[in-house]
């Protein structure tokens, strides 16, 4: 039996678990250790019934399947949220109880938590099944090891310090004013993004600037699509008070607050109607992998046939040494920028103050390279990362049309 490494076999765990049972399905050939995908929905269909060999086939099993569901939410809910329990409880014998949970879990400052739980619970489940089904796995980052996601001791008491510092003024006001406008390559992803747009999607009526902070990226947008209407969406009211600075009356604008950490994001958005674009600047790589995974499915489900996703945002270095090169060009950037106004400003200054910054501890960075595979795997078309400096990527892809139905998606 060939060997497959573990992250692969998490991918197609996750893949088959983020969708109602028997929606998504995976297949692992125990033969080659190539794992194969079938989405109807997302019209993915990676192996057909005469080629496949079905006898070396196993099917990757859906969290339901490993005792993941309803079980994992009260196990969690009895001892984090004893106060809540029943009323969790009472959630789960109605449709819509996971977003309904996951908007308690929010409100109780407990959503990463439960993220953490989660993903370690499956990690150990996962293990139990490939190890029950003699399946040989390497590179198993487990709950041993230290990530971003390692798990931690949990707040129980509701009352702690806001979730996030750029809900703070003076963390958002560092960063409009300090550090924005020295990010390196600026002017080309803004150019570059505006290309694709108006390539691929030259006349849209509906744009979602996605955790928009001031409004950067849609404000180019609605400038350049006079017939667009532009929804701004962020959970920092300090970022949507400098938007609405900057925005004015203008009547083709909706700003919303929104806090896309849990699913009850897109109910906020006015009339429902599907988005012809969605375009989202440095904001998503604060959360966790598995709710990046579930927000650019979340996305895909907001998007009209052919719709397009766009997503400018700091990813991961393949290795430490990449890692100093970027942080370095980085503070080069910055200290040319403050010089410009303060020119007797020490790197090291420079450094400290606008490099350094408490909201930095919030990055949980993922490789362009796995995120476009992600999003191939949600039913993506045209996935590619157009523009890379270093950890500075933008990348996204086209919502599947029905013309394009019928191939197989490909994989990177």
């Amino acid at each position: 039996m060939a060997g497959v490494s573990f992250s692969d076999m998490e991918d197609a765990f996750l893949f088959v678990g983020s969708a109602p049972y028997g929606t998504h399905s995976a297949y692992l050939n125990v033969e080659t250790g190539q794992i194969f995908y079938r989405s109807e929905m997302a019209e993915i269909d990676e192996i057909s019934d005469e080629d496949a060999d079905w006898d070396r086939m196993i099917e990757i099993p859906h969290k339901n399947d490993l005792d993941l569901g309803r079980s994992l939410v009260f196990e969690f809910a009895e001892t984090n949220l004893p106060d809540e329990y029943g009323r969790v409880r009472d959630m789960f014998r109605h449709k819509g109880a996971y977003s309904r949970f996951k908007e308690l879990l929010a409100a109780k400052d407990l959503l990463e938590a439960w993220y953490r739980f989660e993903e370690k619970r499956e990690h150990e489940a996962l293990r139990s099944w490939c190890e029950e089904h003699h399946i040989p796995v390497s590179d198993q980052a487990g709950p041993g090891v230290e990530s971003p996601l390692t798990p931690c001791p949990l707040d129980r008491t509701g009352t702690s310090e806001p979730r996030s510092t750029w809900q703070s003024k003076e963390v958002a006001r560092l960063f409009l004013e300090g550090v924005r406008g020295a990010i390196p390559g600026a002017t080309l992803q803004l150019e570059v993004l505006s290309k694709i747009v108006n390539l691929w999607c030259p006349h849209p009526s509906r744009i979602l600037d996605l955790g928009c902070g001031d409004g950067v990226l849609g404000r180019m947008l609605i400038e350049e699509f006079p017939a667009a209407h532009v929804v701004f969406a962020d959970f920092s009211e300090p970022m949507l008070d400098a938007l609405r600075e900057r925005i004015g009356d203008n009547p083709r604008a909706s700003v919303i607050h929104a806090d896309f950490s849990a699913p009850a994001w897109a109910q906020g958005l006015s009339d429902g109607e599907p988005l012809d674009v969605v375009v989202s600047g440095f904001a998503i790589h604060h959360q966790p992998d598995r709710r990046k995974k579930e927000l650019y499915a979340e996305i895909y489900g907001c998007l009209v046939e052919g719709g397009l996703f766009l997503n400018l945002d700091h990813v991961s270095s393949a290795t430490p040494s990449g890692k100093a090169v970027f942080d370095s060009l980085f503070v080069d950037h910055l200290l040319r920028f403050h010089r410009n106004v303060t020119p007797e400003m020490t790197r090291r200054e420079v450094e400290e103050v606008y490099y350094l910054r408490p909201d930095k501890a919030e990055n949980i960075l993922a490789p362009v390279g796995t995120q476009c595979q992600w999003l191939r795997r949600i039913g993506f078309q045209d996935v590619d990362c157009f523009f890379k400096v270093l950890e500075l990527a933008l990348f996204g892809g086209r919502k599947a049309s029905k013309a394009d139905a019928g191939g197989a998606f490909p994989r990177g």
